[in-house]
């Protein structure tokens, strides 16, 4: 047995006796109603109660939050891109390393002193001459000693002193230097060009040296045409130059060429005002093009 039951929506069905005093949801609106016995009418039950809200569907199906839908449904969204805000790295912290065995801390009159610990293998590998010379003759003669004649010894010696007063000369080098700024001029051939102040205390006696590098990466990006590159040079004045007040020539060596360590690099390049590089811009509009390696005097300031 079932009993007739109306919804307030207009729509009439039948409920199992077993809902009798029950509340039941109307399969087409979704609204309630309350399933009343056969002595009670369940129309004029629901006589007085208030209309369905607004965002009930006339026909079938559920209400949808925030009402039904306009017709013709839902415009598409179209989301907004917001493209990520870039951040460049920090440069890593530059760490405080100890002087090398025999070169003080206080050898360098350097205003911008280099202090870095050179490395042995990439210094051979950018600069091969002179440590495979001195190496070949303190391993090349050491067989003759045994098989011709003791005298081979002091060949053999020679070639050892020599490279290891190779090594001292490129750890004071890079220790003591001054930090100078470059910037890479050509790809084919690979040319950097390094500006510095030749003066020896008094006046600025400015000059870019424009020299020839095998360096295939500079702070582990492929160089290109602007790059900066922090080099470290010593300075040098010919007999007849003592009593100038500047120095005669100076030699620049990137530091990518001594060092893998990309903290040393970026604290080097770091270290260089933006003052020396305002210096390298303007000097180097008075460099004759195309480039070629060689020392370029500015003159006096």
């Amino acid at each position: 047995m079932s009993v007739e039951v109306s919804c307030a929506c207009g729509q009439r069905f039948a409920a199992e006796r077993r809902l009798i005093g029950k509340r039941v949801q109307c399969p087409s609106c979704g609204g309630p109603i309350d399933v009343l016995d056969s002595r009670g009418s369940a129309s004029s039950h629901f006589a007085n109660a208030p209309p369905p809200p607004s965002n009930y569907p006339a026909q079938g199906g559920y209400p949808s939050p925030g009402g039904y839908p306009p017709q013709g449904g839902y415009a598409p969204q179209t989301p907004t891109y917001v493209p990520p805000t870039y951040t460049p790295p920090a440069p890593k912290k530059r760490k405080m390393k100890k002087a090398p065995f025999g070169v003080a801390a206080s050898d360098s009159w350097a205003s911008n002193p280099g202090r870095l610990r050179a490395n042995p293998f990439q210094y051979c590998l950018h600069y091969p001459l002179w440590p495979a010379v001195y190496g070949l003759m303190f391993v090349g003669f050491l067989p003759l000693i045994f098989a011709v004649h003791w005298l081979f010894c002091c060949v053999s010696i020679t070639g050892l002193i020599l490279l290891i007063r190779e090594w001292f000369v490129v750890r004071q080098h890079f220790w003591c230097g001054c930090v100078n700024p470059g910037v890479v001029v050509s790809l084919n051939p690979m040319l950097i060009a390094v500006c510095t102040d030749l003066s020896k205390g008094s006046g600025t006696y400015l000059a870019v040296k424009v020299i020839r590098s095998r360096l295939d990466r500079i702070q582990g990006q492929p160089p290109q045409i602007g790059t900066r590159v922090a080099t470290v040079a010593l300075y040098d004045g010919a007999p007849i130059d003592l009593g100038k007040p500047a120095w005669h020539t100076f030699y620049p060596v990137p530091v990518e060429c001594v060092t893998t360590d990309l903290a040393d690099m970026q604290g080097v390049l770091a270290s260089i005002s933006a003052t020396d590089w305002q210096d390298l811009s303007t000097c180097l509009a008075q460099v004759p093009q195309p480039f070629r390696t060689g020392l370029y005097r500015m003159g006096r300031h």
